[in-house]
């Protein structure tokens, strides 16, 4: 496989100009509307508070104190708006361009996460797939899953030689993304990951062939697919595999504070989920604001003061609920972790995509010491809270199939907690019993199973 930098995605144009263009799919079309509404809302809104501004400093003869404090928040929040919604804007005027012209183009797709140089996305590109694209999405933190879920496929129309739109199947999430630097492109395609693309079939196109007697190609989202997934352990083990793969190595190293000897505090695990971690910012403001108050009077004018009252109230509010809740919570697992265990089961990991991001699902098996028992079907499962920090939240997570070993206390109804290799890993909910006899969860398990397009 070779890296690329010609321009993919182009319209083809025959004598009656491109037969269509991406631009023309129903949800691309919409996604551009929307990116275009946002920036205008920032946009409009920074106006309006710069007019505010303005206004305000006309009018301090008439209030000066009202002034002094409206005036300068206006003219930040107005700057910060501005700053905002213009570059959207015109990103989105790019947009716009790349899929008037082009169309879209379904690709084999790996993300990468690079710590403090973002990520980039690798496409399999070309008529065989042996062209390798490597950009560099340009997107927020919180929209990452959309670029990196289980399905390894994306859409490309654009040039990666200046730039163009990815999204995932459906064309409706527009992210654009840039060229990457050769020296960093480079160590890229170094991955095993990428290097695994040569071994991934080519998805669906994203269009369907011409209407008859019209020779014009419609546009259309592909249709999912209709052929029932196995619901036993050899085809979910399978798909396991397949999604560590897309992850990349890595994701295995041992994090610390993870451990079952070490108080529940100093988890961070358990930490973050006991709820804890919230209120130290709302509460450590007004408490902050308080301070300056009783050491400096009138140092602060009236805004800061009534700032720190709400912070304060949300503050309390989450400290209550983290105290009744969150902490019970955190303590009673770190006790589970040290209980006895019920005996190995077989497990395998995957992914279940939720509007956030994807979440770590155990599927539990019947232990089968000879393996001979590969057409078993799940008989539980057990929802993970994310090993990693919020930049990496799968860093930390176990092998895509190996043996469990549950760990509750007698008579608490608390959830138990798996030990894998040796590791504790947190639950996030209890122990689900699957109920394989039952249409509707059939149908739930075939959703793990992501659509081949």
């Amino acid at each position: 496989m070779r890296e690329t930098t010609e321009p993919t995605g182009t319209a083809p144009v025959g004598p009656g100009g491109p037969t269509w263009r991406a631009l023309d799919l129903p949800g691309t079309a919409k996604g551009l509307r929307d990116r275009r509404r946002r920036a205008s809302y920032a946009v409009n809104a920074g106006a309006a508070l710069l007019a505010a501004a303005l206004t305000a400093a006309l009018l301090s003869p008439l209030a000066e104190e009202v002034a002094a404090v409206v005036g300068p928040a206006c003219f930040g929040l107005g700057a910060f708006a501005l700053g905002l919604g213009i570059p959207l804007r015109l990103r989105a005027r790019r947009m716009r361009r790349v899929l008037g012209s082009g169309q879209w183009a379904a690709c084999a797709s790996v993300a990468v996460q690079r710590g403090a140089s973002g990520a980039v996305v690798v496409l399999a590109g070309g008529p065989e797939g042996d062209e390798l694209l490597v950009l560099a999405p340009h997107t927020t933190q919180w929209r990452y899953h959309l670029i990196s879920g289980p399905l390894g496929v994306l859409w490309w129309c654009g040039d990666p030689r200046t730039g163009g739109v990815l999204a995932p199947v459906g064309g409706e999430e527009l992210i654009w993304a840039g060229p990457v630097r050769t020296r960093r492109a480079r160590r890229v395609l170094t991955l095993p990951q990428v290097r695994a693309l040569a071994h991934r079939p080519a998805p669906r196109a994203a269009y369907l062939p011409p209407t008859p007697g019209t020779g014009t190609a419609r546009p259309t989202t592909p249709p999912k697919a209709s052929v029932a997934q196995p619901v036993t352990y050899a085809a979910f083990a399978a798909e396991a595999v397949r999604q560590a793969g897309l992850r990349g190595p890595g994701t295995g190293r041992a994090r610390p504070g993870t451990g079952a000897r070490k108080p529940w505090w100093r988890v961070g695990t358990l930490l973050r989920a006991s709820g804890l971690l919230g209120v130290v910012y709302p509460l450590g403001y007004a408490a902050g604001v308080g301070i300056v108050s009783a050491v400096r009077p009138g140092t602060l004018s009236w805004f800061f003061p009534a700032l720190a009252v709400v912070f304060a109230v949300i503050g309390t509010f989450d400290l209550v609920r983290a105290l009744r809740e969150g902490v019970p919570r955190a303590r009673n697992l770190a006790r589970n972790a040290a209980a006895p265990c019920s005996g190995p089961r077989r497990y395998v990991l995957l992914e279940e995509h939720s509007g956030a991001g994807s979440v770590p699902l155990l599927l539990l098996f019947p232990d089968d010491p000879d393996g001979e028992d590969d057409g078993a079907p799940p008989r539980a499962l057990l929802r993970l809270l994310a090993p990693g920090r919020h930049k990496d939240p799968w860093a930390g997570c176990p092998a895509p199939v190996g043996t469990v070993e549950l760990h509750a206390r007698p008579g608490d109804p608390s959830p138990a907690v798996p030990r894998i290799g040796g590791r504790v890993y947190w639950p996030a909910d209890a122990v689900e019993a699957l109920d394989v006899s039952d249409p509707q969860i059939v149908r739930s398990l075939e959703e793990l199973f992501p659509d081949r397009v």
